[in-house]
């Protein structure tokens, strides 16, 4: 998962069922686009 300027994340099990939570810093991470919406 994406965290716009700061990097990377990710949650994971491991073989025995262990949650496990990763990180990669990475400041060039984009700013996703958001949808746009329309207002009533």
């Amino acid at each position: 998962m994406p965290i716009p300027s700061i990097g990377w994340s990710a949650h994971v099990r491991d073989t025995e069922g262990n949650l496990i939570g990763l990180f990669q810093g990475d400041e060039n991470v984009p700013v996703p686009e958001t949808a746009s919406r329309e207002e009533d």
